[in-house]
Order: structure tokens, then sequence, then C-alpha cells
């Protein structure tokens, strides 16, 4: 088994087409994990196994690979990159270890890659970049790095540097050793001294990057400064020592679709980004109190729950990250989360869609089980003997809603299990019903986000749903005052029924009240007994609306005058006499609908605050 230090847990984060999937691709391909290197566009990616996937040619999922390279055992997760799916972005933060920010040659530094960053400097987590698509027709190196430096970190800076841009692009310049890796099309790779051409522009950029590594301690910024030469261990020390307290961003570049400057980058993950080991301890809750977990093997075992995949013919596959100690199968965890015992069977490592067994958890591992029966995501893994709970993760509020009613009397009957398990698979996904508007209601991140999960429910569950938009919950009110009178009377033989009520409606605004109900009755015109029975019967009319059947607020019912029958006045003919006179009195007082108020938050940067 590997060593903890010989882990890697690194995400493959940006903006949605930068080419992320494509990379984890070529990097299984280098690994020898895979045979063929599988285009995005022409499906059968390892990582985008997904029909969903496939049919609208991008990430929806996080993916997990596990591939050995340079005596590490690396974990990679391949990240969606477009919006509607940020649930998988916080989901990969809270387990990583590291990231590996994409950026298109092209088109620079996107929104997406914006938010990433901002995630993981909350999250203190290492980053470096890597510049892809180095090989297309507007690739700029230099203006992506530039805008790297400028929107991200001054401490961000070119490990590498391309040979040719564009069509042209062949090689990187490998600045610490001063070596041109020139490529082939037929992947072989050829070393040699930098040519003179590009040299001085390669010497400029290795003293900025040895300056920027010196910067890290005060020893080598001292022997830097004196003009003695740093020597290459001290040099390679200095940048893993950066890279891991985030003083250090280093820049790589490539096409992974050519699988051009793909192995630098595989080289970069296992020297110099940080294991398992070199992580700060994580924080969690031990009977309540605040404690930290070390990511140490002697530690009790401890790990965390961050996917769930259901599939109805396997059952659910539940992603674990190990955060301390080790576990074998055959053994029971227990889920403090929920307080239940499970049985583990089997451990898989992951790779895509293939899974292997994995003999034993250790720290810094990611590992796959089938078939829980009480585990979902956000759920704590432990032994019985350290019952710590790692707090659940915090998602964004969903922005997008749908109302969903089934096709059918069948589908109704399947519709709240498959919600359900929907609901556990993508806790980004909400889901309730509007008892007020008769809609159950589903809600997401964005059009796209509710597509697709109303794909999976006909797909994986066999439910036809009809989607609608949600109706919108108004408010009725008044803008004046007004009096009403209504007198209920009846009679059908023996008892009759007779209730008579007085009104008077007035608009109000009081913090924290939306309705008062005044009892002004004097001399006994009605009976105190009936007084409750009036206050219900307007209760009512305004749970049920006037003007357009929506809930009336912000509205002071006075009631100052009635009569009665000692035989025939009864509770229900006062209710029904105090609805009436509130409906009659409320469509004289300038009734009016009110629409929601929606509170919007924008963040841009200061270049666009004009046009914000």
């Amino acid at each position: 088994m590997t060593q903890p230090n010989a882990k890697r847990v690194v995400g493959l984060f940006g903006h949605s087409g930068t080419g992320k999937t494509t990379a984890a691709e070529t990097i299984l391909f280098n690994a020898k994990e895979i045979d063929r290197i599988c285009r995005v566009e022409t499906g059968g990616t390892v990582m985008d196994f997904d029909p969903d996937e496939t049919k609208r040619v991008m990430s929806l999922n996080l993916g997990i690979a596990n591939y050995k390279w340079k005596d590490c055992s690396v974990n990679i997760i391949d990240i969606p990159g477009y919006i509607d799916f940020q649930g998988e972005v916080y989901k990969a933060i809270r387990v990583v270890d590291s990231l590996v920010l994409f950026v298109n040659a092209g088109s620079g530094v996107e929104v997406e890659t914006e938010k990433h960053w901002t995630l993981a400097s909350d999250a203190n987590l290492p980053r470096l970049f890597f510049i892809n698509k180095m090989d297309q027709e507007n690739a700029d190196f230099q203006k992506a790095a530039g805008e790297i430096t400028q929107i991200f970190s001054a401490k961000a800076v070119p490990l590498v540097i391309p040979y040719g841009t564009g069509p042209k692009f062949s090689g990187i310049i490998d600045l610490l050793p001063r070596k041109l890796y020139k490529f082939a099309a037929s992947g072989e790779v050829a070393v040699s001294d930098v040519p003179a051409d590009i040299k001085d522009q390669a010497e400029k950029a290795r003293d900025r990057l040895v300056e920027a590594i010196a910067e890290v301690n005060d020893n080598l910024i001292e022997k830097y400064l004196n003009g003695e030469e740093l020597t290459e261990e001290e040099i390679k020390t200095g940048l893993k020592n950066g890279i891991k307290s985030s003083s250090l961003f280093p820049i790589l570049c490539g096409s992974a679709l050519n699988n051009f400057g793909i192995k630098k980058l595989m080289d970069a993950i296992s020297e110099y980004l940080p294991s398992p080991l070199d992580r700060p301890a994580i924080p969690a809750k031990l009977n309540e109190e605040d404690v930290m977990v070390k990511p140490d093997p002697s530690e009790p075992f401890s790990a965390f729950v961050f996917k769930t995949l259901s599939e109805p013919h396997m059952g659910d596959i539940t992603l674990f990250r190990v955060y301390s100690g080790s576990f074998s199968p055959g053994n029971d965890l227990f889920n403090t989360t929920k307080g239940q015992k499970e049985r583990i069977g089997q451990l898989f490592s992951v790779i895509g869609k293939n899974r292997k067994d994995l003999p034993v958890a250790e720290t810094g591992d990611i590992c796959a089980v089938v078939k829980l029966k009480y585990t979902h995501t956000g759920d704590t893994f432990t032994t019985q003997k350290a019952q710590v709970v790692f707090p659940q993760v915090d998602f964004p509020e969903p922005l997008s809603e749908v109302a969903v009613t089934p096709k059918t009397k069948a589908d109704q009957e399947k519709l709240s299990s498959a919600l359900s398990k929907i609901a556990e698979e993508d806790p980004t996904i909400k889901i309730h019903h509007n008892h007020e508007l008769s809609q159950t209601i589903l809600s997401g991140y964005g059009d796209v986000h509710l597509e697709v999960t109303i794909d999976r429910l006909v797909r994986k569950y066999g439910v036809e749903i009809i989607m609608e938009e949600p109706k919108i919950a108004y408010r009725e009110t008044i803008k004046r005052r007004a009096k009403s009178e209504h007198k209920h009377k009846k009679q059908s033989g023996g008892r009759g029924q007779y209730g008579h009520v007085l009104l008077e409606l007035e608009p109000m605004n009081e913090e924290g009240k939306s309705f008062e109900f005044v009892d002004k009755i004097f001399g006994g015109s009605v009976p105190r007994q009936y007084v409750p029975a009036v206050e219900k019967g307007v209760v009512e009319a305004m749970e049920r609306g006037v003007l357009a059947g929506f809930k009336v607020i912000n509205v002071r019912a006075i009631i100052f005058d009635g009569s009665y029958h000692t035989v025939d006045s009864s509770e229900l003919a006062f209710k029904i006499a105090g609805s009436m006179a509130f409906k009659k009195g409320f469509m004289e007082a300038g009734p009016i609908l009110l629409e929601p108020i929606m509170e919007l938050s924008v963040k841009g940067g200061n270049d666009y605050t004009g046009q914000i």
C-alpha cells in the first residue's frame, strides 16, 4: 500500500470548456489506466460516463479517478465548470488537498475560475494553474498568464513557458532545468537545451521564478540577494513549501487534447503538491464540543461522505474521503451523523465508472462502498471509539424553480420515492409542496440543472412528469377604510340560523403583524360567546382571499355592532356572517394585489461597476 505521504488528492477546477475532463482522460492514459484517449465531444470518456453528460457534451457530476505516477498514488476529482452544477464544486472543495485551476489560453480567466479561486482561498488550499489549449488559433500565453497574475495573485509565476503558440505550439521550456521538451505527434518527447531564439526570454522568466521561490524563505532570499546561486534542492524545496503555504502559485501550460505538457503537470502534482499529512487538522464536533482531527494514520479512523450515487439496479454507491486512521472491509463502521452501524463488505477505489477492490482504506484515500442502509451525502464515518462528526457541506441556496406534476396515476405513486432518491443523490436539489398554491416545487441552480434532474427522473426511475411555471404567491390587501354589514338569516322549519355583524376594515402596517381583530361591541348587541366565531370567519376568508384567491395581509378588522336571535343564533351563523361581512368590506376598501419583493446581489470587478 502507498504511504499517506505519497498520496495526493487533487481537484481539477476551472470554467466550463477549459479542458479539465480531457486533461483527466490524458492523465489516465499516461498513467496506463486506460488504453486510449476519448474526446468529450464524441463521448466515451472515463469521467463523463453518465448518459446525460454524453447527451449534453459536458460534465454534470464530479468524476473521480485514481492513478499511480512517480511513486505517488493520486486521486483526481474532475469538477463540472458550468455554474448550474456548482454543488459538485462545494463537495469537492471539502475533500481535496490542492487544486489545479485550468485556464483557456484563448479566453483567459473566466468567471467560474474566479469563483473556484475564491472558494479555494477561503479553504486555504494550495493551487497551481494550467493554461490549456495552447494549440488553439487564438492562444496567447502571455495574456492568460498576465490575467492570472492581475486577477488572482502576483505570486502566480510560470514554471514553464511555451515554445511556439497556436498551431505552431510544439513544446515547453521547463525553466528550472533550462530544458526544451519538444513534442511529436507520435507522443515522443525530445529533450534539448533552450534554443537561442528564446533563451533571453527563458532566462528572464527563470530569474523571476527563482526570485519568487527565494522570497518564501528568509535564508533563501538572503542568499539570493547576496548574489549566490541557489542549489537545485533549495529551489525545489522552496517551491514545494511555497505551494503548500499558498505563497506561490506556479503556472504550467500545454494542450490536453494533444498530450502536450500533461506529463509535466503530472510531475508537478506528484513532486510539489501536498500530501494529506501536509494539510492542517480538520474541524469537527465530539459530544457537541469543538475538536480538531489530525490527518494522521495513527489516529482513530474518520471519514466524510461527500457524494452518493443512486443506481436503480445497483443500489447506492457511497463515496467518502478518509481523514485519519485506517479501516479494513468486513468490519462495522459507525455513522455518527445518523447514530447507526453500517456493515462494510467491500471497499473500492474508483476510476470513473470503474471500480477496483481496495484491501484497506487509509488516511488520504478516496473510497467507494455500495448498498449502505443509512448513509447519505454529508455523513461522517468513524469507529465507535471516536464518534466525531464533521460539519455538513454548506451549499448555496437554489435560484431556479419549476412546478412538477405526474403525467399519470402510476407516475404519481412513483414520484415521491423518485424525488427522494434524487434529493439524496444531489442535496442541492430542494423539493417542497406549496400547500397555498397546491404545487410540488423542484428548486435548483438553473434551468439546465432542473432539466437534467427531470431527465434523470425519467431515465432512472421511469417517472414521466409535466413541468410548469410555479404560480406566484401574490398577497391581497386594502388601501383605505370601509364599513360593511352582513345578516345571515336562514329558516327551513324548526331551528333556523341567525347572525348579524357590522365590521370596519382598515389597512395596517405594523412590524411583525399582518392582521389584528378588534372587539368594540358595547351593550351586548353580539354576545361574547359569538365574537370568536366572527374572528374565525374573518380569518378563513383572509386565507382563501377575496380579490384573486390569495392570502390577505396587513388588515385590521373591527367588529363594532350586530344583532342576534335568542333561539336561532349560533357560532356557525356568526362565523358565516363574519366571513361574508369581511368579503363585502374588502371589495369596498380599495383592494390591491401585492407582488413578491426579491433581493438581488451582484458581485463584479471594478471594471464592470459602471455597466452594472
